[in-house]
């Protein structure tokens, strides 16, 4: 009853849809002005106002596949955190993973597994979305690399999540063993 249900494509929806307005967001009264908000152009003043934080990674050696399903698909997917949101103050909230408190996950994916093929990570609450992108080269993918922003409120441990995303990479026998089944 009473719930709002509409459509977005990838997540492009205002700020005011599902977040409390923030005293600073906008110094306009109107509901119409205030929607037109995204979190974009309302950043800094929901970053104060709700503690969201960002935290980037980039590396430049493919994830190992295996290794970027166990621990970094599975640490997103597992994430409950609408629940999280609503029960309990972000001092109280689960760092049960390096990923305790992701809400949005996106970026450019290297895989060892698909040398040629860029892949797209989308994560947004438990929905993860790893597809593919372009090849390595083309418009928009540029090179070989790894680029993925992670969004949240409780981000707090960069130096973990780093950690833990770098476990995934080819190690340096893993990536000489890459070296030669691609002929570079």
């Amino acid at each position: 009853p009473g719930a709002r249900v509409t459509t977005a494509m990838r997540g492009d929806c205002p700020c005011s849809w599902f977040l409390p307005a923030a005293d600073n967001a906008t110094d306009s009264t109107d509901d119409e002005d205030r929607d037109n908000y995204h979190c974009g152009v309302c950043a800094a003043a929901h970053s104060d106002a709700f503690s969201i934080e960002t935290a980037t990674f980039t590396a430049d050696r493919p994830f190992h596949p295996q290794k970027f399903t166990a621990t970094v698909l599975s640490g997103l997917q597992h994430r409950n955190m609408l629940a999280t949101l609503m029960n309990a103050p972000s001092a109280e909230w689960p760092q049960t993973s390096a990923f305790s408190g992701v809400i949005r996950a996106k970026g450019l994916v290297w895989l060892a597994s698909h040398h040629d093929q860029s892949w797209m990570l989308s994560q947004a609450g438990e929905h993860v979305e790893v597809k593919p992108f372009a090849p390595w080269g083309a418009a928009g993918a540029g090179t070989q690399k790894q680029e993925l922003v992670f969004i949240g409120c409780g981000v707090k441990d960069a130096d973990t999540l780093d950690a833990v995303l770098r476990s995934c990479l080819l190690t340096d026998s893993e990536m000489d063993l890459y070296r030669e089944q691609w002929a570079l």
